[in-house]
């Protein structure tokens, strides 16, 4: 019984969600979309100065981690991997700027 009321709660809320927001989403005479704001501060967060420096730390240090840390294993190892695997990542749009002249972005 617990479990139909559940599910019956989730579709309820997940039927206002879509009636709420359907005006804003799909507005006609519009050429952006409600979360077009908050991806594009995301994308400039992410291909920042900062960002791009930050990146450069934690590839240096998960480096000379990997290579001085000594016998690390486990949950360790695998914390360090995915922290270069970051800034790898994020350093990714800065390092393609610098050789081309345009990154891996879309244009908008």
């Amino acid at each position: 019984m617990q479990r139909k009321i559940f599910w019956v709660i989730a579709a309820l809320l997940t039927g206002t969600a879509v009636a709420a927001f359907a005006d804003a989403a799909f507005a006609a005479g519009t050429n952006t979309l409600p979360w077009d704001s908050g991806l594009s501060l995301l994308r400039d967060s992410i291909t920042g100065p900062v960002a791009m420096v930050v990146s450069l730390i934690a590839i240096v240090g998960a480096g000379a981690m990997l290579l001085f840390g000594g016998n690390i294993q486990g949950f360790m190892r695998t914390t360090v991997y995915l922290v270069l695997v970051l800034g790898i990542i994020v350093s990714a749009s800065g390092f393609l700027s610098a050789f081309y002249t345009t990154s891996a972005l879309l244009p908008l």
